[in-house]
């Protein structure tokens, strides 16, 4: 038989699931998790039950299992219809758009204004002004509410978030282009169906797993079959199977752990009490270098190259400009050559985690000619940076935005802000106050040469 897949729910399954959520209490470590998420479907990993939301079944399509199941010869050259081609006509308007940054905005502003959330990264940044959020949680709030994949809507977020400084800037937004757009494209899909005359989803609809077969779900695509004897109820077999996996996937959404908003360049890379040693000997051995009686240069010989704002034996502040930033990786040998010769009793995959977080620790920076641990922030731009969060990377900007507002209270930089008057009106604002100034300098040259006139002539009388 083939691979075993569980069925799409239905409806009613699907509203008892969201019933038995909300009464469910909310057991979670981090304080801001208010809401129970329903699991969709898989990413091609097996790992993320989030991946995709759960298929409400707003456009009618055929399943996955149906289409890669339908014989592989035809007589047709093209489908039927678009239910048989699974293949969904949807477009994401602009008031759709503009209500989920909305609802980005609203939720952002009432997690910052909790009052029974933990300080923001207790302990681990030198900031700790209000509760703690976490970008990654709002973006899953919002694609439950709007059916949609948390990465889409970090998508959107981070889109509108730029439009929204290009505006302050005094860029122009073609809005006026976009409404024209989104009526056609309207107007295109409801002909399509009308012409099919199935039921038109009236609104975007995320392609569920097992559209492109083998990229979605490898799943759909492979060839293995399970041998079932004949003693065995297939279909309670089945129905068991079903049940367990949503549990599990269920156990999966509840546990999961949330990035939260921190800002990483004030957050310490981990490194071992060797480094820490390291750091503090060099330190101290500079520091009685730079102070001690053998040291006789002076500003007159250039710049110096020190700590402590350059203040050599009492003298005065010392302008210089800045310095090169310096990373370097401490390794021990020894240590290394241990740990290698234990990697023979370990899988391929326990080895490659190891070696991705080794790779991130004992990290050290060397700027003004001071030795410190490095920052995460340092450690990411660095040729060791860990691997890419993809949706942190999608709404980096917007983040930081969030970050800069809320740590060194920045004022414009995130949220809706007021636009300024577009370039081009301030351009042609220009043109118009020099052609004015330009008149009344002819006019002044007028009259004054009227006046000289007449003093001539008055002179020649």
């Amino acid at each position: 038989m083939p691979p075993r897949r569980p069925p799409k729910p239905s409806d009613t399954a699907t509203n008892d699931n969201t019933n038995n959520d909300e009464d469910r209490p909310i057991d979670h470590p981090q304080s801001f998790v208010k809401q129970h998420f329903q699991p969709g479907e898989y990413d091609p990993s097996g790992t993320n039950p989030l991946h995709r939301p759960p298929w409400k079944n707003r456009s009618r399509i055929i399943s996955a299992e149906d289409f890669n199941a339908r014989p592989t010869v035809s007589f047709d050259e093209e489908f039927d219809s678009m239910h048989d081609a699974m293949v969904t006509l949807t477009w994401l308007s602009e008031d759709e758009r503009q209500g989920i940054y909305t609802a980005y905005l609203n939720l952002m502003i009432e997690a910052s204004n909790a009052k029974d959330g933990e300080p923001a990264a207790a302990g681990k940044t030198k900031h700790n002004n209000g509760p703690t959020t976490s970008h990654e949680y709002i973006m899953q709030v919002i694609a439950q509410r709007y059916n949609l994949s948390s990465v889409r809507v970090a998508a959107i977020v981070q889109n509108c978030h730029d439009e929204e400084q290009a505006a302050k800037r005094g860029d122009y937004i073609h809005t006026k282009a976009q409404e024209f757009v989104d009526a056609k494209v309207r107007e295109h899909i409801t002909n399509c169906y009308a012409a099919y005359g199935e039921i038109d989803p009236m609104g975007f609809v995320e392609d569920p797993v097992g559209v492109v077969p083998g990229i979605t779900n490898p799943e759909l695509s492979t060839m293995e079959t399970v041998r079932v004897e004949d003693l065995w109820d297939v279909e309670s077999l089945f129905e068991e199977a079903v049940t367990r996996d949503v549990g599990e996937a269920q156990r999966m959404v509840d546990g999961k752990i949330y990035v939260e908003d921190v800002d990483l360049a004030d957050v310490d890379s981990n490194v071992n009490a060797e480094c820490l040693k390291l750091i503090e000997r060099k330190n101290d051995d500079f520091k009685a270098k730079f102070m001690g009686a053998s040291f006789q240069r002076n500003e007159a010989k250039g710049e110096l190259p020190l700590p402590y704002n350059g203040i050599p034996k009492n003298q005065g502040d010392v302008q210089r400009r800045s310095r090169w930033k310096y990373a370097a990786k401490i390794i021990n040998t020894r240590e290394e050559k241990k740990n290698m010769a234990k990697q023979g009793r370990m899988s391929r995959k326990k080895i490659k985690k190891k070696v991705n977080e080794e790779r991130l620790k004992n990290i050290i920076v060397e700027q003004d000619g001071k030795l410190r641990v490095a920052s995460v922030d340092e450690v990411a731009g660095t040729a060791l940076k860990p691997v890419r969060n993809e949706i942190e990377f999608i709404y980096k900007g917007v983040k930081q935005a969030w970050m800069d507002r809320q740590l060194r209270n920045e004022k414009g930089g995130w949220g809706r802000v007021p636009p300024a008057p577009p370039k081009e009106v301030i351009v042609k604002g220009a043109k118009k106050d020099e052609e004015i100034e330009g008149g009344a300098e002819e006019e002044m040259d007028q009259s004054d040469k009227e006046v000289s006139g007449d003093g001539n002539s008055e002179n020649t009388k």
